[in-house]
């Protein structure tokens, strides 16, 4: 990357001036030159310095030095690239306010996830890996850097038009829910392997086992006293209860599909779903690990959901989180998907996107604005819990140390929980971490 185009330029200045507040975002004149911008607003100008291209190139590849100051509310340090000698984060200069450092360059290349295009090294899952990111390389995962920039500029731009009106964001806790299984009963052959093979030979617990088989006994009279059902169930009495609404994701796959671990039209999901709509919450698509990158299996799997679901559906999240740079957003705009709540690492948890704020993304094949809203996935139970090993105690500082920041900026806290993991040998971590979190929130 040589340097930003205009189009760049313009969508990343506006997301900046959304997080900070400015309402009339349209009517600011933005002019662009070789090393900087700046914009006309309430007849002063504001200019942001931007790095060159040398500079651009080595900050991609982690080599360019960064200096930390404090961010906005002193609770941080934010790292920040000077492009002069003034080391102050603005100056004002001849009744002009000088940004001093490049907030515009590292903002659009966290927010439009152009780092994911030069790194073709992918795990498993075929997923960009967070060692690779800038947030590694530089050590700011666990800050919304898009969104402390943002602060900064609001605290300069207050000091230097005192009469400009801004209106803070509030930021809300978004519950949400990935119904990787539906039914973890079925028949004899799956109830022995579960309850013998894994609550007694894996887990070595006769209490799990001995409260698996009463479970088992009541969904083979009814199958909507499924443990996985009554988890969702309990999931949306939680939301309910603290004034919350959570997101459910629901596979749209049938038999025989690659990563359908249960069928769509069995009459279980249409109840869960059901049992969602009437309670105010929102059912959207977990599209299945193959539908990342191919538009024609996504669809379809949309189209199977839409017809149990009875209505359209636009929100979604990826299964494994996979996201390809250069196909997934243009999958989900053929395909009529308006929100997505994918892009989290697997691995780490804080701000693969440098914000905690909805936002739309960048179609960097087409050199403008997506029609998706996204809205970071800040922390997932697996990653706390499988990924990094943590135990109770730390998991639950994690998550509150993120949502602080998160309020901090007026940012959204996402955060998921699956239904697979509310009760058997999970249950503590949920009452200890989940409930317990979302009770301090309320």
């Amino acid at each position: 990357m040589s340097k930003l185009s205009k189009n760049a330029i313009k969508y990343t200045i506006e997301q900046l001036l959304y997080i900070v507040g400015i309402k009339q975002i349209q009517e600011i004149r933005i002019n662009i030159s070789r090393d900087s911008l700046s914009l006309l607003f309430e007849n002063k100008y504001i200019v942001f310095k931007l790095m060159n291209a040398a500079e651009t190139e080595k900050l991609l590849k982690g080599e360019l030095k960064l200096k930390r100051i404090p961010s906005f509310d002193s609770k941080v340090n934010v790292p920040v690239f000077f492009t002069n000698e003034n080391t102050d984060f603005a100056s004002i200069e001849e009744g002009k306010m000088i940004i001093n450092t490049d907030i515009i360059t590292l903002s659009f290349i966290m927010l439009s996830r152009y780092e994911e295009i030069l790194v073709e090294e992918r795990d498993q899952h075929k997923r960009f890996e967070y060692k690779n990111s800038l947030p590694c390389k530089y050590n700011f995962i666990d800050i919304p850097i898009v969104d402390e920039y943002a602060m900064l500029l609001r605290k300069c731009l207050l000091n230097f038009i005192p009469t400009v009106e801004i209106c803070k964001h509030k930021g809300k806790v978004i519950p949400t829910h990935d119904i990787d299984s539906i039914r973890r009963f079925g028949n004899l052959f799956r109830n022995i392997k579960t309850i013998i093979g894994g609550d007694l030979m894996t887990r070595k617990s006769f209490a799990i086992a001995f409260k698996s088989l009463k479970q088992c006994i009541l969904t083979v009279k009814d199958t909507k006293n499924d443990p996985l059902i009554l988890a969702i169930k309990h999931l949306i009495e939680i939301s309910n209860a603290s004034g919350l609404c959570s997101i459910f994701y629901f596979k749209g796959l049938t038999k025989g599909q690659n990563d359908c671990t249960y069928d769509v039209f069995i009459p279980e999901v249409k109840h869960c779903m059901n049992t969602i709509i009437d309670a105010g919450m929102i059912v959207g698509i977990h599209g299945g690990y193959d539908s990342y990158n191919n538009d024609k299996i996504f669809k379809q799997e949309k189209n199977n959901i839409e017809s149990v679901y009875g209505g359209i559906i636009s929100t979604c999240r990826q299964h494994f989180i996979r996201f390809d740079i250069n196909a997934t957003i243009q999958v989900w705009q053929s395909c009529n998907v308006q929100n997505d709540s994918t892009l989290g690492y697997a691995e780490r948890e804080g701000f693969r996107c440098g914000t905690c704020h909805e936002y739309y993304l960048f179609d960097l094949k087409n050199d403008c604005i997506s029609t998706v809203k996204e809205s970071p996935l800040i922390v997932m139970e697996g990653t706390l819990f499988e990924y990094r090993g943590k135990n109770i105690e730390s998991a639950l500082a994690i998550i509150e140390k993120l949502y602080d920041r998160c309020q901090a900026v007026g940012g959204n806290f996402v955060i998921l929980w699956h239904n697979g993991t509310v009760y058997r040998e999970y249950e503590k971590r949920f009452k200890e971490v989940y409930c317990k979190f979302i009770k301090k929130v309320l």
